[in-house]
């Protein structure tokens, strides 16, 4: 019984220490909603997906469906954002703020500057 009672007692403090730490990102398997601003002007909404260290997105309007993915790159430096989309547009951009929960980035394709968000930068604003 000393045994069960320790190890419920090592439990219990576990629980309560890590509830009061902050625990970092770590990239790992999450799904968020993510908008795409085409420079046309349509809204495409859909969803980012994170496994482990590369984020894949993919966005629709019923229309025209966009899809690319980055990596990354951590230390708050930006990451190097590819899209293509269904009707011929593609681009490059960069992403900031690339948590597995949330970010925001630019792209430059060929109708102009675009903008994505994702996860908690779509309630952000």
């Amino acid at each position: 019984m000393i045994g069960w009672r320790r190890f419920a007692c090592v439990l219990g403090l576990a629980a309560t220490v890590t509830g009061c730490i902050h625990v970092p990102d770590v990239p790992g398997w999450a799904t968020v909603p993510f908008t795409l601003q085409l420079p046309s002007g349509e809204r495409l909404t859909g969803s980012v997906t994170t496994r482990l260290t590369r984020r894949e997105f993919y966005a629709t309007d019923g229309r025209t469906t966009c899809s690319g993915l980055f990596h990354p790159s951590g230390a708050d430096m930006p990451a190097t954002v590819r899209v293509n989309c269904s009707n011929g547009q593609h681009g490059t951009g960069s992403a900031v703020g690339t948590s597995s929960l949330g970010g925001s980035g630019t792209l430059r394709m060929e109708g102009g500057s675009t903008t994505f968000r994702y996860g908690h930068a779509i309630q952000g604003g």
